[in-house]
């Protein structure tokens, strides 16, 4: 299994632009093959801060959803809309059997498609 995080800063004015233009992605991935989970995450503690948290079946799935037209037309949509380039690390589970990894997501986010936990609680997308 591979692990994608991206880190994504919205500019302040265009937040809801961001978030709009994520639905379509978001819907065309979970739908790929080789998806295991996909989900986009705001920073609680400062908005406009986003995570894409992704898990993957093997990098041939990371590699093909690289290539669909959502992902594609996704880039082209935000490109004006962020404050610099997205940090993105992709990551091969070093422990198999080690149950779920996204048990692991990182503090400080939550999901921004309506997760509610400790009074946390992120904007629904998608």
């Amino acid at each position: 299994m591979h692990i994608i995080s991206a880190r994504i800063q919205v500019k302040e004015e265009c937040r809801q632009q961001f978030v709009d233009a994520s639905r379509a992605i978001i819907e065309g991935t979970r739908a790929e093959e080789g998806c295991e989970f996909y989900a986009l995450h705001e920073d609680v503690h400062e908005p406009g801060s986003f995570l894409f948290y992704e898990e993957w079946r093997d990098q041939a799935a990371i590699d093909n959803h690289f290539q669909e037209p959502h992902f594609v037309a996704f880039g082209a949509a935000i490109a004006d809309l962020i404050d610099c380039e997205p940090d993105i690390a992709v990551m091969a589970v070093a422990e198999p059997g080690a149950g779920r990894p996204r048990a692991a997501l990182l503090c400080g986010f939550t999901p921004a498609w309506g997760f509610s936990a400790g009074g946390l609680r992120g904007s629904e997308i998608g």
